[in-house]
């Protein structure tokens, strides 16, 4: 069969498109959102806040096993920039071992570190969260467990 130079032509470039969006990511493919901020966000800020500028025993002994010690309060803050929530997203699937999951996740700024928690992965209101705190290189410095 003698096609025309014009489909001879097309059918060449339309397999190079076709494998090179095979290639490509889908719309199911990992997300980078953080939760917008809700109440429990904002408890959560007010949580770590009293943690650092507490003079009670308890809360000084958590500050310190949570590596916020000596952190400005003025610098603890729910996260909404997309880079950090990006960030957030793959160091939570690195670290639950989930590459390209998507997910909406809380993330708060703590001074140069940063607390993640996957809203999504709590059994109800009277449950306890995890709550994994990250070094600004994205490694994990510690975990709470809040309810």
């Amino acid at each position: 069969m003698n096609r025309p130079r014009w489909l001879r032509a097309l059918v060449p470039a339309a397999l190079v498109i076709g494998a090179t969006l095979a290639r490509r990511p889908t719309a199911s493919a990992q997300t980078t959102s953080c939760a917008p901020a809700d109440a429990l966000a904002e408890r959560t800020v007010a949580e770590l806040k009293d943690y650092v500028t507490s003079t009670d025993t308890v809360s000084v002994k958590m500050a310190k096993a949570l590596g916020m010690t000596g952190t400005n309060p003025d610098r603890i803050q729910y996260a909404t920039d997309p880079k950090i929530c990006s960030a957030a997203v793959k160091a939570w699937n690195q670290e639950s071992q989930t590459p390209g999951r998507s997910r909406t996740l809380h993330v708060w700024v703590v001074g140069s570190n940063y607390a993640v928690e996957d809203p999504s992965d709590t059994d109800g209101a009277m449950s306890y969260r995890a709550v994994i705190f990250f070094t600004s290189k994205w490694r994990v410095k510690s975990r709470w467990a809040p309810n």
